[in-house]
């Protein structure tokens, strides 16, 4: 690594999951100081999880070394004394990566050969190609999405995008504009299933991460042609069904 012609001999290494906006501004803020990074996924080399928490006393991440000197968190780096901080990349300069510097895996170290096997293991699988996804288009400050050049607010994908451009709660604007380049991906008509999907977190959404629609009217009308809409249509007609919901509540979800 080479920063304003000197070659670093030593290094950074970042604990971190994909995904994790700590992670990422952690990264971004390293990136800047030009020097040498060794990030390290926890996720992939699970093998280096019991290891962590014996050197920092954390399990959560990110974690960061500069070679043997344990910094701490993203906020532990971002609150660095700017003097501190100096010292600690000097230090990279002048020192190679130390005997007793934190693990890293190895060519040879993966844990996983690669094959899923089961439900468990595919489910992890498809989690960490969303996570990573999702680091991939987080901005740095972990507030915003690029995709495809243009910056989308969690906002804008559900009410401009998937709600086909239309105004949310408490918005007195549609999300994009006539002129906006992201109009062009905005779906022509509403996203029936968005909030068996996604929710915002608030009582008044169905459970976190649990699918359950009881508008038996509204979901007979997305029903393709089978038994079962037969037998919902009989049940509406017979009017044997009785529908509840719950009054819009903007206080925390429960993640049970």
């Amino acid at each position: 690594m080479v920063e304003d012609g000197t070659v670093m001999m030593g290094r950074v290494t970042v604990y971190s999951v994909p995904g994790c906006p700590h992670c990422i501004q952690a990264k971004a803020t390293l990136s800047t100081l030009g020097v040498p990074v060794c990030d390290v996924d926890i996720n992939k080399h699970r093998e280096l999880r019991a290891r962590l928490k014996e050197l920092t006393g954390h399990s959560t991440v990110p974690q960061i070394f500069f070679n043997n000197l344990y910094v701490g968190n993203n906020e532990d780096l971002q609150n660095l004394d700017p003097e501190r901080l100096e010292h600690l990349v000097l230090s990279l300069r002048e020192e190679p990566v130390p005997l007793d510097a934190p693990p890293v895996p190895g060519e040879n170290s993966l844990d996983s050969d690669g094959e899923i096997d089961g439900a468990c293991e595919l489910s992890k699988a498809l989690r960490n190609l969303t996570l990573k996804l999702y680091s991939d288009h987080l901005s740095e400050n972990g507030k915003y999405y690029f995709i495809g050049g243009e910056v989308f607010t969690l906002q804008d994908i559900e009410n401009g995008v998937l709600r086909g451009n239309r105004k949310g709660v408490a918005q007195l604007m549609k999300p994009f504009s006539r002129n906006d380049p992201r109009l062009q991906v905005a779906l022509p008509d509403v996203e029936p299933l968005i909030h068996f999907a996604l929710n915002c977190g608030a009582k008044g959404c169905p459970p976190i991460k649990t699918y359950t629609p009881q508008l038996l009217n509204w979901v007979f009308d997305y029903m393709g042609a089978s038994q079962k809409q037969r037998t919902l249509q009989t049940l509406l007609s017979e009017g044997k069904v009785k529908v509840s919901y719950l009054p819009y509540d903007w206080s925390i979800n429960s993640t049970d």
